[in-house]
């Protein structure tokens, strides 16, 4: 059997007559000249936006002892000017070139976003939740077509265990490791899986009894968002948590009542565990996960609902290379694994075969990779 059968494809994006881009007054050259001054802009914006954020987990990592930091870790010169600012004007540093970040892609794909947005009010409060489903897989679909392209594998058990998932219609949490946070590739990866998951539940004709989508995000993405940003990601199952180191009332407050949205939905959960940590890869893996994903899987099952098997958990691996300027990746799809409400289920038991279990599949997608 040939280990690598499957290729996932990536979807292009085509100009159709009458489609949603509008017309611009500006010659083509012009606005194509346009576009590209906002974008390097903004790119030179995120490169930036990442420090921030990058010295303010250090300092954190630091203050928690977190291997490998110690009082004795050598830190850069910009490590420690950045570390000098403290938290809150790096935290305002953050926020304003996030919101500057967001500004330009609104500025440049406003007639998308306004386009996605217009068909979410279109279907109006009695519309199902396949017609949702379909409306954010557009949104998904053009996210991906204005990227470079990836040649995306997969192996045989990943079709094979996608089948089993979307014939049985059971609330899962999927967890993936975050390795290219840097260059965007796992959200990349996280939109085109969720497209093959629920574009299976669509052909089975399941979509409007399937579990809704429901992706977790950091708080600090959606805040610095436009309205219109964050108004279409929310429609599209986007829920905010905050992930800040440090615990503040607004931050309990705010994961409460992402939480019990939560308990009340029967809803496939997606989530990147290691959050802002992935930004360290020298600290270790197990170091860089963080404990909120057990945390909601011990509140689940604490709390009465329909789920007879206890809670489903399947980890998924991405890989990536950019080798030779050909970008090839690779979709890992590990096995289930149900929690029950036992007594030797605590937080840090599951805590502890989250981190196991997503490793040994981030490592065989890498494996996997090498083989194509």
């Amino acid at each position: 059997m040939n280990p690598i059968s499957h290729k996932l494809s990536w979807p292009r994006r085509e100009e159709k007559e009458g489609s949603h881009s509008s017309q611009s007054p500006l010659s083509a050259v012009a606005l194509k000249n346009m576009r590209n001054r906002l974008i390097a802009q903004m790119l030179h914006s995120a490169a930036h936006t990442r420090k921030p954020l990058e010295a303010i987990i250090r300092q954190h990592a630091i203050r928690e002892g977190i291997p490998p930091y110690d009082k004795e870790i050598e830190l850069s010169l910009l490590d420690r000017f950045l570390g000098s600012l403290g938290e809150k004007p790096l935290r305002h540093l953050e926020v304003s070139l996030r919101q500057l970040v967001n500004y330009g892609q609104v500025l440049i794909h406003q007639d998308f976003f306004e386009h996605i947005d217009g068909l979410f009010q279109k279907l109006g409060s009695e519309a199902g939740q396949e017609e949702q489903i379909k409306v954010f897989m557009e949104y998904y679909k053009e996210f991906l077509a204005g990227r470079k392209e990836a040649q995306v594998s997969v192996n045989d058990e990943f079709k094979e265990r996608l089948d089993k998932i979307t014939d049985d219609c059971y609330p899962t949490i999927f967890v993936f490791n975050h390795d290219n946070i840097k260059n965007g590739m796992d959200e990349c990866l996280l939109n085109l899986f969720t497209l093959e998951l629920y574009q299976s539940y669509l052909d089975k004709g399941k979509g409007d009894s399937c579990p809704k989508p429901r992706i977790l995000l950091n708080d600090m993405i959606l805040d610095t968002m436009t309205d219109l940003q964050r108004g279409v990601l929310e429609q599209g199952g986007v829920l905010a948590l905050s992930t800040s180191p440090d615990s503040s009332r607004e931050k309990a407050m705010k994961n409460g009542r992402a939480m019990s949205t939560l308990m009340r939905e029967n809803s496939n959960i997606f989530v990147f565990p290691e959050s802002s940590f992935a930004l360290l890869p020298e600290i270790e893996f197990k170091n860089r996960m963080q404990p909120g994903t057990a945390k909601l899987i011990s509140t689940m099952l604490t709390k009465p609902r329909n789920l007879d098997q206890g809670v489903r958990l399947i980890p998924v691996g991405f890989a990536f290379s950019d080798a030779n300027q050909q970008r090839k990746a690779h979709i890992e799809l590990g096995e289930s694994v149900y929690f029950q409400n036992t007594v030797d289920t605590t937080p840090d038991n599951i805590h502890e075969t989250i981190v196991e279990k997503l490793y040994s599949t981030k490592d065989k997608a890498a494996w996997m990779l090498q083989k194509t």
